[in-house]
């Protein structure tokens, strides 16, 4: 029993690597549980929410037979639990943040569908929230990708529903050749891609976003939808004010080799500039 409780889960190797051989024998899914620290009451642990979140990933790992349990997030979002001794929270916007890292992290390793459950019902608003900044576009290279469904978020930045709009359109002539390439090989290849972007108002405002494109399975095929993210590294002012004219695609990482022979552009950095406030020295400067 305790062998094949290990065949589910990722275990930490003595040499502190992250053990994911799963991965070449074929396991391309992975279970991602989003628990809790807080009180349960004299008769439970605090523990509790993370305990469960192990049980339930293990039991759906069985039932699924192809997938694995990777490490339960044991921080979530429990305010209301803070005046009893014993409670951790964070922040929705931190678990959302964990959240996506969390999922590009295992999207890196080569894991092609990713199941988030909450063992801690105080965690699913962060989920919706992380919905918000999501997408999944058709793979239909004649059309160039048209929008199947975007976050109320995505639709924010550009003032309007984008749902049957061309995904690839709403970048500038140079990157969309890029994107051409980039979807090709993501469904080709599956493979993750994270890059920089740059977004540009018609009043001349910009922000800088970030854009994650992966691989989805779609009844049993590939080369049918992509699922994205695309959301901004910090909120602009102008939102809901001004409405994003064109993208500019930037610098792109945590590749596959297929994808590494794509060139994308990289933003220019200004200079930075150093100031000191009460003995912290600040460096201001621009993001690849």
């Amino acid at each position: 029993m305790a062998q094949d409780i290990v065949g589910l889960l990722f275990r930490f190797e003595p040499d502190g690597s992250l053990g994911v051989a799963a991965i070449e024998g074929g396991k391309r899914r992975v279970i991602v549980m989003l628990a809790a620290m807080e009180q349960h009451g004299p008769h439970l642990p605090i523990g509790t929410d993370t305990y469960l979140g192990y049980a339930t990933g293990e039991r759906l790992a069985r039932r699924l037979g192809d997938a694995l349990v990777a490490p339960v997030v044991s921080l979530g979002y429990s305010a209301g639990h803070l005046p009893m001794a014993g409670t951790v929270s964070i922040e929705e916007s931190t678990l959302g943040a964990v959240i996506v890292d969390v999922c590009r992290s295992l999207a890196h390793h080569g894991f092609r569908e990713i199941i988030l459950l909450c063992s801690h019902g105080g965690n699913y608003r962060a989920i919706r929230n992380v919905l918000g900044d999501s997408f999944i576009i058709a793979f239909d290279p004649e059309a160039d990708h048209p929008f199947r469904l975007a976050g109320t978020r995505v639709c924010a930045l550009f003032g309007r529903e984008l749902k049957g709009e061309s995904f690839v359109q709403l970048w500038d002539l140079e990157s969309r050749k890029i994107l051409r390439e980039m979807t090709r090989v993501v469904a080709d290849e599956t493979v993750a891609t994270v890059a920089g972007a740059r977004a540009r108002t018609e009043q001349g405002s910009q922000a800088d976003l970030e854009l994650l494109l992966l691989p989805l399975y779609h009844r049993g095929k590939m080369h049918v939808r992509l699922l994205g993210l695309l959301a901004p590294i910090e909120t602009p002012y102008w939102v809901g004010a001004e409405h994003v004219a064109t993208l500019t695609l930037g610098a792109m990482r945590h590749l596959g080799a297929a994808i590494e022979t794509i060139r994308a552009p990289r933003f220019a950095t200004r200079t930075a500039t150093r100031t000191v406030r009460g003995g912290l020295t600040l460096y201001e400067g621009g993001r690849d």
